[in-house]
């Protein structure tokens, strides 16, 4: 997502020194001024970060003339403007920033062209979201369906697309017939019993339904 924007408000140093916002500008020889998209303020903690650094860059490297106060695990620069500009042209110069640099705006570009491994991770990860996302839905639709009509959860026994499972697995079986991310799901934790294999997370269990009855029932007035 990139860094983001900068306020329209500083505070100020421990001096009461107004802070310097022309330091976000570089005059180029030509006399254009060119933001440094890099140069970045942290309202969370009050300090001046520089963004690539903070990504590519690591605490366990350390380099000869890194203006290292700019980076995220030093803390960045907070409450002392004096020579800020001087500190900043400092660490803008410095090699170890630039090969950061190139890096951000490297992976920036592979990320736009969808062509790199960063893209495909982010894409697994999205797709996977929205798969949890359709699977939740229908557990918490069923959870306030039966619970809005009194109706009894489980049945006599835990075994999901079996006889006597109860009214929870039951509702879900059926919108499964409709919903394929569902069915997916369904069928896959029912070979994992079957198999008698414990699956990392399916929030089908008996304890996850009370949970999403307790969820619920915080927001019944």
């Amino acid at each position: 997502m990139g860094p983001s924007s900068n306020p329209s408000n500083f505070p100020r140093d421990q001096k009461e020194r107004k802070f310097p916002t022309y330091i976000f500008l570089e005059e180029q020889r030509n006399g254009e001024k060119v933001r440094r998209d890099w140069l970045v303020w942290s309202k969370a903690v009050a300090s001046l970060f520089c963004f690539p650094c903070s990504l590519f860059g690591s605490p366990n490297l350390t380099r000869p003339g890194v203006q290292s106060s700019l980076l995220s695990w030093n803390g960045g620069i907070h409450g002392k403007w004096r020579k800020l500009s001087d500190r900043v042209k400092s660490h803008q110069q410095s090699d170890f920033h630039r090969n950061c640099y190139l890096q951000w705006k490297t992976a920036t570009i592979h990320l736009k062209s969808q062509k790199s491994i960063e893209h495909q991770l982010e894409k697994q990860i999205g797709d996977e979201t929205k798969r949890w996302k359709v699977i939740l839905q229908c557990i918490l639709d069923v959870t306030i369906f039966l619970a809005s009509r009194n109706l009894a959860f489980r049945g006599s026994n835990q075994k999901l697309f079996k006889n006597g499972s109860g009214n929870f697995f039951g509702a879900l079986e059926l919108i499964a017939r409709h919903n394929k991310t569902l069915q997916d799901h369904m069928h896959l934790s029912a070979k994992h019993q079957d198999e008698e294999k414990r699956m990392q997370a399916h929030y089908l269990s008996w304890k996850s339904q009370n949970e999403f009855i307790k969820e619920c029932g915080k927001l019944v007035v």
